[in-house]
């Protein structure tokens, strides 16, 4: 046994988990090392004062607020976070960001036009734990970044036996503290339907994580794993691309939609805004994330969509 910055004793497998998760491969045969620190246990606990960054010397503008809508019964709001996957791309120089933003200046200048991203490439590497919390000192209060989940969780175990590689993954992100999102578990085409796998996996999954499963084989779009997810209060992530059309049944708590055509015309737009509308109006918040990739404009579309939703719940700028 070792023990990790926080003196909790672990298991090898852990520090390995450990180094797996952060590109720096497994751990090699040698005895034992010193501490390892950024594993500490739990989750994101109370709020973390607003720290925002600044861009070109300024200080960057909290963010557009979501459209909001009121439920009729229990008079609650609920709210829409649209964003990107990602926001670190220098092709969006000139377009979305001002043509000389500093690497380092993107996220404030993001965090001022959204409320919301997804990351990305948590699911090759983990972002360090010193990132994380400059991430939560650059965005302002209500920010929320979503987070895919690591490789090593879905596509290498599928599933089984993860439970260090979970308790890891929630450790580490505690760092964003009110600032961490849902969490997506994004299993690939080839995991075919197993309830007893997602049972066994949603039970080990501690609590207090917003999560969201994605599914891309057919065999899981089921009544049996729809009321699974929900009595496990798991969004099922609303995904569609150039391949594959949305499955769009209302599951879990949240609404987590992927957004990822490379094209989407006015039409499509304005039919998911009426689905936007249609969640918020259970009183249920919903995330919902555009890809840049093939050239899509991402902000563009996310823009698009906040704005039809403002406008429809009545609360256009």
């Amino acid at each position: 046994m070792w023990r990790d910055g926080s003196g909790r004793c672990v298991t090898r497998e852990y520090i390995d988990i450990i180094k797996y998760m952060d590109g720096r491969g497994a751990l090699s045969s040698e005895g034992p090392g010193g501490e390892v620190r950024g594993c500490s246990p739990g989750l994101p606990g109370g709020a973390t004062p607003a720290c925002r960054g600044q861009v070109g010397g300024r200080q960057a503008a909290a963010p557009r607020q979501g459209a909001c809508a009121r439920h009729p019964n229990t008079d609650t709001m609920a709210r829409l976070f649209a964003g990107t996957s990602g926001f670190s791309y220098p092709e969006w120089k000139g377009t979305f960001y001002p043509a000389k933003v500093k690497t380092e200046e993107m996220l404030a200048f993001y965090s001022g036009a959204f409320p919301t991203v997804e990351i990305n490439n948590s699911f090759y590497r983990y972002p360090k734990a010193e990132t994380l919390v400059q991430w939560r000192e650059q965005t302002p209060e209500g920010f929320r970044f979503a987070v895919k989940a690591h490789r090593r969780i879905t596509h290498d175990k599928r599933l089984r036996g993860v439970a260090d590689d979970v308790s890891f993954l929630a450790g580490r992100f505690q760092e964003l503290g009110n600032r961490l999102g849902p969490v997506l578990f994004q299993l690939p085409p080839s995991v075919k339907c197993d309830v007893a796998l997602l049972g066994n996996f949603l039970r080990a999954l501690p609590p207090v994580i917003g999560r969201a499963m994605e599914f891309r084989h057919a065999s899981w779009f089921s009544d049996e794993v729809y009321a699974l997810l929900a009595e496990h209060r798991t969004a099922l992530c609303i995904a569609e691309d150039g391949d594959r059309a949305a499955v769009t049944v209302d599951v879990g708590p949240f609404g987590y939609l992927r957004l990822h055509r490379s094209s989407y015309g006015d039409e499509d737009l304005r039919r998911w805004a009426a689905y936007v509308e249609a969640r918020l109006g259970k009183g249920q918040d919903v995330y919902a994330y555009f890809t840049h990739e093939e050239g899509a404009p991402a902000p563009q579309y996310a823009q698009t969509l906040n704005t039809l939703v403002r406008k429809a719940s009545g609360d256009a700028e």
